[in-house]
């Protein structure tokens, strides 16, 4: 802000708490694709060593 005001002060934190609940949901969800990916990572180890067919 290189003119703050209060208003422009609200405005600005209203925008940044938007774009930090933005974020976290972004994270929240890629969280939850690489745990799902880390058990197929974990499924596919596990046949592997179980002597599957090749």
């Amino acid at each position: 802000m290189t003119e703050p005001t209060s208003d422009r002060a609200r405005t600005a934190l209203t925008a940044m708490n938007q774009e930090r609940t933005r974020l976290s949901s972004t994270i929240d969800s890629l969280t939850a694709a690489r745990e799902a990916l880390d058990q197929l990572i974990d499924v596919n180890r596990d046949f592997l060593a179980a002597g599957a067919d090749t």
